[in-house]
């Protein structure tokens, strides 16, 4: 699972050909045209790990092709835009900022990165009512970033993304490094900690799973994300988190 790492300095501008699209990273050509897609795509990453929006970045086949750039009327626009829609569509408003750098390659032209932190409460998108139905409310919808998609929130999927200390453990586990070794101290309400060393594998947040693989005996265990307390480095790529089981 991909750790969001805000862009700030120019010489993190990924690479072209070599960067593909992911969770955390979209590349755009232009910002979107209509407000609400503005609003969503920022949300999106609120909604989930985070993450930045890339524009001036043509992509390719899945991957970075090449750096078309922005005018600078157009990045100022962009700028805008983004903050407009954020303030005027998304509740609450997320955490986000800009940073803008010189297009390479494209003298006189910039790339605009929108870095999106995650959001602890789940972000709703505020949806124009049509005319011609009869319900004559806005509606609010809930994006998230779904591998290189955004994708919306179904009612019975709202209860675990609208949970913050879930959300806090999703986005603390989405920075632990994949086969990165993890001590899991699990807890119970009977008493007496048990400590079990893992190799961690990835968080299905909608599914409430964190898997992990253990090295000795080759297997896979799954457990449940609500039940985790706390996650923190405690040495270089060293791992441990607090889990509290019902037993």
């Amino acid at each position: 699972m991909p750790a969001f790492v805000a862009l700030v300095e120019s010489a993190e501008l990924p690479p072209v050909g070599t960067t593909i699209e992911k969770a955390v990273l979209d590349l755009k050509r232009l910002a979107a045209a209509s407000a609400f897609h503005r609003a969503k795509d920022v949300a999106a990453f609120a909604n989930h790990l985070g993450g930045t929006l890339l524009l001036g970045a043509a992509e390719a086949y899945g991957r970075l092709g090449s750096y078309t750039g922005l005018t600078r009327d157009q990045a100022r626009s962009a700028r805008s835009d983004y903050s407009a829609s954020v303030t005027q569509r998304c509740d609450p408003r997320p955490s986000f900022d800009f940073a803008q750098f010189d297009c390479p390659f494209q003298a006189g032209k910039f790339v605009v990165a929108i870095n999106v932190t995650a959001s602890l409460n789940l972000v709703g998108v505020n949806v124009q009512a049509v005319p011609d139905e009869d319900y004559r409310g806005n509606s609010i919808v809930f994006p998230i970033r779904s591998g290189i998609d955004a994708d919306y929130l179904t009612p019975p999927q709202l209860p675990m993304y609208m949970t913050p200390q879930v959300r806090r453990m999703a986005v603390m586990l989405a920075r632990v490094p994949v086969d990165a070794s993890i001590k899991v101290i699990t807890t119970t309400r009977r008493g007496g900690d048990v400590a079990t060393e893992y190799w961690f594998k990835s968080v299905d947040e909608s599914a409430n799973l964190v898997i992990l693989y253990v090295p000795t005996n080759q297997e896979t265990r799954r457990l449940p994300l609500d039940r985790f307390l706390t996650v923190y480095e405690a040495a270089t790529n060293q791992w441990v988190a607090v889990v509290e089981l019902y037993q």
